[in-house]
């Protein structure tokens, strides 16, 4: 048995999937297996995998028809043996040393998740650049070990939602039946924040071991603002799961401040209108006390965009305002 399952989502990389595969074959930590899920790639995908399983037996490919990063990782873990899983997306790579030292801090901790840092790689300077904002150190309890009793009015403000700065347990995982969604976009927010606040234990390593590719062609954010409502999906789906588990009480200002910081994140790729509703429904998911700030933050001008929907036309001695098809008002002058 692998004492780490690596699980790497793969779709249309193939300018970055063998410097993603190089970093992870080549680990320090070599009792691995790397399961690679093809989601349909249309690209040399698949033929670079084979390519590389050939020459390293670790490694093992399932290929299947597109269905998104969720489904893959979902798949990944039904096939998945290790003691441990950790995630990878295929344009991003980590380094060498770092399965060794995310397994050794959790298994001497006894841990359920392990953390560490990443730095972006900018892919039109060749430069990387330390993100400090990937690990807060400075909101973490000053233990080896935490857990949400620890911090619980600030327990999703730790660190940012990125899967490949942390190691998992298995057995925690199948105990907590933790899984991905299948949406579109976000489908790591429920994983992610719902693991930290269930974890009995959680450790740090305080290095940069992860490199995530940022100004590149395949990553989602062209389409980010076509699928805004998939924040509120996962959001919606983590507090019925924090209600259920009677743990929403002791995280709301934690979940609400994550939930608010997410949906800021997500209008910045919309255009208003296409998702002035789902701006809507941002607002309404918040807290009342909460909604103002959020519009502040945000940026959004609801009354300038509203004003720009509505026009009027000028019959007679009447001026009849209307938004769309809808007449609003009708105002006569003598």
């Amino acid at each position: 048995m692998p004492v780490v399952s690596i699980i790497i989502p793969v779709y249309n990389t193939q300018d970055y999937l063998k410097e993603c595969l190089d970093s992870v074959i080549n680990q320090t930590l070599e009792d691995i297996e790397i399961i690679c899920v093809n989601d349909g790639s249309t690209d040399n995908c698949l033929n670079i995998l084979k390519e590389y399983s050939n020459l390293d037996s670790r490694i093992k490919v399932i290929n299947q028809e597109n269905r998104g990063a969720g489904y893959c990782r979902n798949k990944g873990m039904e096939n998945a043996k290790g003691e441990y899983l950790y995630f990878l997306d295929s344009d991003d790579f980590i380094a060498q040393d770092l399965l060794e030292k995310l397994y050794n801090r959790i298994t001497t901790m006894e841990a359920d998740i392990c953390i560490c840092k990443y730095s972006f790689f900018d892919e039109r300077i060749m430069q990387t650049i330390p993100n400090e904002f990937s690990l807060k150190t400075e909101l973490l309890p000053d233990k080896d070990c935490f857990s949400v009793d620890d911090i619980p009015d600030r327990i999703l403000q730790i660190c940012i939602p990125n899967l490949f700065i942390k190691l998992y347990k298995r057995e925690f995982i199948l105990k907590n039946n933790l899984k991905f969604q299948e949406i579109k976009t976000c489908n790591d927010d429920f994983f992610d924040h719902l693991s930290l606040i269930l974890a009995d234990s959680i450790t740090c390593v305080n290095e940069f071991l992860a490199s995530y590719r940022i100004h590149h062609g395949s990553c989602l954010t062209a389409q980010r603002g076509r699928t805004a409502y998939c924040a509120l999906i996962a959001f919606n789906s983590l507090k019925e799961a924090l209600c259920k588990e009677k743990l929403f009480k002791k995280v709301k200002e934690s979940f609400y401040r994550k939930a608010m910081s997410a949906f800021i994140h997500e209008t910045q790729f919309c255009t208003d209108e296409e998702n002035f509703k789902v701006i809507k429904d941002f607002i309404e998911f918040l807290p009342k006390k909460d909604r103002k700030e959020f519009q502040k933050l945000a940026g959004i001008k609801y009354r300038t965009y509203l004003f720009g929907l509505i026009t009027y036309m000028k019959k007679q001695n009447t001026k009849i305002y209307k938004i769309f098809n809808f007449t609003l008002k009708k105002i006569k002058h003598s």
